[in-house]
């Protein structure tokens, strides 16, 4: 609609990351998920707080950084509906699981250049998050979670993909081990998971268009 009334295209984009932003905060459905999106593919963020504010929509306070060379990915989830959000983050057991747990892996993950290079440190930061918070021992994920895997050994993809646990509902995304793969294996990778009774979709990490 803005760029309908012929607003530039920079100030529309700033203008719904910062609409989007307050809203997610009122309605306690992320963790911070815009500031990653303004970031665009693989992101890190390293300051809270929108990505943009003010009456002439400065950058921040939230401060994010992105990467994309266009990596495949699967996701799979159940077809009924899982765990909200807010299950956990209004939980104060679950909320002090989760910040420490996060705060750890983002000390290793905020220091040095972020690129391509660092996506084995990432992959490995998102295992111990989900296993140091206590969120991969949840019954449900953990039932999820091993179905995937079944699904990947029968697709001969073990070795070359892994399945990580999406935060903080009940999902499951499938990246390559290297992000730079050449092969993609994610189209018949969908049609298996969806023989097991899952849904699943498959997409890239990329930029924001």
């Amino acid at each position: 609609f803005q760029r309908a009334m012929g607003l530039p295209h920079e100030e529309s984009l700033r203008r719904s990351y910062s609409i989007a932003h307050r809203v997610e905060r009122r309605r306690s459905t992320g963790l911070g998920d815009v500031t990653a999106l303004a970031a665009g593919g693989v992101e890190r963020r390293l300051e809270a707080g929108s990505p943009y504010h003010g009456p002439l929509l400065h950058r921040g306070p939230g401060l994010a950084e992105g990467w994309s060379c266009a990596t495949p990915i699967v996701l799979a989830w159940r077809p009924e509906a899982g765990k909200h959000t807010s299950v956990y983050i209004d939980n104060p057991e679950w909320k002090e699981a989760i910040s420490q747990a996060g705060s750890k892996q983002m000390l290793a993950l905020a220091e040095g250049d972020w690129g391509v290079g660092r996506w084995g440190n990432l992959l490995d930061a998102a295992n111990e998050f989900a296993r140091d918070s206590g969120l991969q021992d949840d019954s449900s994920r953990a039932e999820l979670l091993s179905s995937v895997q079944t699904v990947m050994g029968r697709c001969g993809i073990a070795d070359e993909a892994v399945a990580m646990l999406c935060m903080l509902g009940e999902s499951v995304a499938i990246v390559p081990q290297d992000a730079e793969v050449g092969v993609d294996w994610s189209g018949s990778l969908v049609a298996e998971l969806e023989g097991a009774g899952l849904q699943a979709v498959k997409t890239v990490v990329g930029r924001v268009s």
